[in-house]
């Protein structure tokens, strides 16, 4: 999908092969595990910016829609880097949000980018206005910015889209529950309330999804003796599964290097 993104766009090749040397790792590329884990690459696509010594500028992560919006994104990366704002602004600043034909998708990368800088802030405010009229507070639109805001560290405000207010009215529902705790054991965040919720979602429900992501939680929250237990109950429930046997082995291969107990 990203390399037809890519593939597809003449401009988006044209600049990065002006600007950049790129390369291209998955898992299963030589070297590909070895990158991941140097620049930490939690999800896929995951475009990194570095340095010729390796040492990272800036990065990407997702796919976009439309396409050509990665330009836009690619280009102010690089003028940033390269001290011109001016022109970063210009490409992708308060004028790209005002178009009439912008879509939602557009406007959460425009807030992911520039809320985590420290120029353009009163433009990405107006594009979470802007964003949160278009979406009408669907459950895609408030994990959006409730990740956004978390991996700023701004709990409070990231709180306020996805977390205590929003799922006390969901607590007799064990998807909905389970679904929550596993959004906060990815984030890394709020994992105290998202460990009460995950057990209240396994009384509801006792299925290997819900012990699955209690054990996410408590990996998270390096308590690797519990983490593993529960990812045993889910294959208690699902003898065999591999994704959950592969689970176990990442916990143990975590606490080994980390550690922990």
């Amino acid at each position: 999908m990203l390399d037809k993104q890519f593939n597809t766009n003449s401009d988006y090749a044209e600049f990065v092969n002006k600007n950049y040397i790129a390369m291209r790792f998955t898992l299963k590329d030589k070297g590909g595990p070895e990158m991941f884990e140097l620049y930490d690459v939690q999800s896929t696509p995951t475009i990194v910016f570095a340095e010729a010594d390796g040492k990272e500028i800036d990065r990407i992560t997702g796919y976009a829609d439309p396409p050509e919006s990665f330009l836009y994104n690619i280009t102010a990366i690089t003028y940033l880097h390269q001290g011109r704002v001016e022109d970063a602004l210009r490409i992708y600043g308060q004028d790209y949000i005002e178009r009439k034909d912008i879509k939602s998708s557009e406007l959460i990368k425009y807030i992911a980018f520039w809320l985590g800088r420290d120029i353009n802030q009163e433009s990405a405010l107006k594009a979470v206005s802007k964003y949160k009229e278009m979406t009408k507070g669907t459950i895609t639109s408030l994990r959006n910015l409730s990740s956004i805001y978390a991996k700023l560290d701004n709990m409070d405000e990231a709180l306020k889209y996805y977390g205590p207010d929003y799922i006390k009215n969901h607590m007799t529902n064990a998807s909905v529950l389970n679904s929550y705790a596993w959004f906060w054991a990815l984030e890394g965040k709020n994992l105290e309330h998202a460990l009460e919720i995950s057990k209240k979602s396994i009384e509801l429900r006792s299925n290997q999804f819900n012990w699955d992501t209690l054990s996410m939680v408590y990996w998270k929250m390096g308590k690797y003796k519990e983490a593993i237990e529960a990812e045993e109950k889910a294959l208690e429930i699902e003898p065999g599964a591999a994704r959950y046997l592969k689970r176990i082995e990442d916990i143990k291969k975590d606490m080994k290097k980390k550690g922990g107990k």
